[in-house]
């Protein structure tokens, strides 16, 4: 008789058992190369908002405001950016990270009295990508993509949302306070290499575990609540006082639902934060950062220099 050819059963499970070992050593290091490579399609977007401000500047001589007072109101500050209804500092951007159609559309409903209105063709409700970072931890949640979540404050629902926030020191009025700032890279006294122009933030936000107190950032809107900011310090993102009070440093990788604090940045990488410089440089900050540097990295005008290996 011939003998055929074959695998013992033990033979097939210890097979089987080592493939499973090679997965399992292999499956961290593919979540660790994904990973990498959001954060960098994250810093890659951060420079292109650095650039953006940039080319603002240049083009007219002043950086522009944080926020209109509100959705339905004016920028009343005096300069080229007087007028606008409702405008944030991420709607003066769109020309300049190839969004020249959607920022006419900006223009036309401001010219029209705001942001006001719901709808799927209305401006604020579209995603753009580059204010979208691809580790954020509700991207696919109720909202959908790039929409915002209603929280039940009001409801920013189905408005676009960010994952980059402004500096509140660099784009407003702190001295006032007023979120309509109108600066130079001069007035900024400690240079634009060691002042932080752009965080992180969460799309959605709670601590709460309920829908009904998400803080959601929007990258078109000027109301409370849902400004595209950090540095404010307190959950409405509205300052309640003249002055520089230290800027609250972020949270790394909370759970957007049960641990995330909506009155600081947040990033979703693992070990930090992108951030972009006023100088249009990107860097990786350690969530081990001392409390006391992340404020004065923040802080234009505070004097203070903290070198280069924060």
């Amino acid at each position: 008789m011939k003998r055929r050819n074959g695998f013992t059963l033990v033979e097939l499970l210890v097979v089987i058992a080592i493939i499973g070992i090679l997965i399992g050593l292999l499956l961290p290091a593919v979540q660790s190369v994904r990973a990498a490579a959001r954060r960098l399609q994250c810093s890659n977007n951060m420079k292109q908002l650095g650039l953006a401000v940039h080319n603002l500047h240049t083009a007219n001589g002043l950086l522009p405001p944080l926020t209109a007072p509100n959705q339905y109101a004016a920028i009343s500050v005096s300069g080229p950016y007087q007028g606008r209804i409702g405008f944030t500092v991420f709607n003066w951007m769109l020309p300049h990270v190839e969004q020249k159609a959607l920022y006419d559309q900006c223009v036309e409903e401001s010219d029209d009295g705001g942001f006001n209105t719901l709808g799927t063709n209305t401006a604020h409700f579209q995603a753009v990508p580059v204010y979208l970072c691809p580790s954020e931890p509700n991207r696919q949640g109720p909202r959908g993509f790039g929409r915002g979540l209603h929280d039940g404050i009001g409801g920013p629902t189905w408005w676009g949302t960010s994952n980059y926030a402004a500096n509140y020191f660099v784009f407003g009025n702190p001295p006032l306070p007023d979120t309509q700032g109108a600066q130079t890279f001069t007035t900024l006294r400690d240079g634009t290499s060691n002042t932080t122009l752009f965080a992180e933030r969460y799309a959605n936000c709670t601590n709460s575990g309920s829908t009904s107190s998400v803080y959601t950032t929007l990258w078109s809107d000027s109301t409370s609540y849902w400004r595209p900011v950090f540095c404010i310090n307190n959950l409405a993102r509205t300052p309640t006082g003249a002055g520089y009070p230290p800027c609250a440093k972020f949270q790394v990788a909370p759970d957007w639902f049960r641990t995330c604090d909506a009155g600081r940045a947040q990033s979703p990488h693992s070990g930090g934060m992108n951030v972009c410089l006023v100088d249009g440089s990107v860097r990786f900050v350690s969530g081990s950062i001392a409390d006391d540097i992340w404020a004065a990295v923040c802080d234009p005008r505070d004097g203070e220099t903290v070198g280069g290996d924060w």
